[in-house]
């Protein structure tokens, strides 16, 4: 059990049909970081359970807020990193280049294989808002120290 907080987070896919409700429990020595998707490709419905630590699933805004917790980067900083990547319908994983860029205090620039995108986040480093392809839509926080 944790003794810090929850945060229970919907996002809504811009782009095309999709959704992924995520739980963010943290603690002094731990966060973890579980949900669910649920998307459409190619016509074919798909329910995508997970629970992680680092790695960046294709198919979750979520899994960007991991590096941006890790590296910490001050407005104007930009860091390389290599990420396992899980793609999405294939659920092969790659190794992936990617940069994350910080343009100001809630928006970073997230580049990788040719694709960028922009991210907006919160306070605590979670995006809210992946380009035009995700955006939250609802977030409740527990207080996980009350009974």
């Amino acid at each position: 059990m944790t003794n810090g907080p929850v945060d229970r987070i919907l996002w809504q896919r811009l782009d095309k049909p999709g959704l992924e409700w995520c739980e963010i429990s943290r603690s002094p020595d731990r966060t973890q970081v579980a949900g669910v998707a649920l998307v459409a490709h190619a016509g074919v419905p798909y329910r995508i359970e997970y629970a992680i630590v680092d790695v960046d699933l294709g198919f979750s805004p979520m899994t960007n807020s991991l590096p941006i917790w890790r590296l910490g980067l001050a407005p104007g900083e930009t860091r390389a990193i290599r990420a396992a990547w899980v793609r999405f319908p294939e659920f092969t994983v790659e190794v992936l280049r990617q940069t994350y860029e910080r343009a100001d205090q809630f928006t970073y620039l997230y580049r990788s294989d040719g694709f960028e995108a922009s991210l907006s986040i919160d306070n605590e480093g979670i995006v809210e808002e992946y380009g035009s392809y995700w955006r939250v839509v609802a977030r409740q926080r527990l207080d996980a120290t009350k009974p």
